[in-house]
């Protein structure tokens, strides 16, 4: 697999993961983001190597429908689904450290942030 750029890597067998979902998403808190303001770029070299989808992305101009849809978590909880890969600031984890109990692994994300990715076990080689 190949590693976050800048962060590291991950031993993750991502074939039938369907995205990595990073919280919260660069357009919606490029300050907290994980990675920080930069980080668009880790993630979008990861997704592209590994051939999967993303909900975060530097764009320049973030309609208000497409900002509603990616920055809106208030059904964060119940939407976790092991089908993703979710890299998670240290704020989002501590809120939802709940949501990833059951089904996945923490591990550090290799950012100097505090920020973790949740791994579905069923993709930990």
């Amino acid at each position: 697999m190949a590693p976050i750029h800048g962060a590291g890597s991950v031993d993750v067998d991502t074939s039938e993961l369907d995205a990595l979902l990073v919280f919260p998403p660069w357009q919606c808190d490029h300050q907290g983001t994980p990675g920080g303001v930069r980080s668009y770029e880790a993630v979008g070299f990861f997704v592209t190597g590994e051939r999967i989808a993303t909900n975060s992305f530097y764009a320049a101009r973030t309609p208000t429908q497409q900002w509603q849809y990616h920055c809106n978590t208030s059904d964060f909880e119940g939407s976790v689904s092991t089908r993703y890969l979710y890299l998670v600031s240290a704020g989002v984890s501590e809120a939802y450290h709940d949501a990833f109990e059951h089904g996945f692994a923490v591990r550090p994300s290799g950012f100097d942030d505090g920020s973790v990715i949740y791994v579905p076990k069923d993709a930990i080689q």
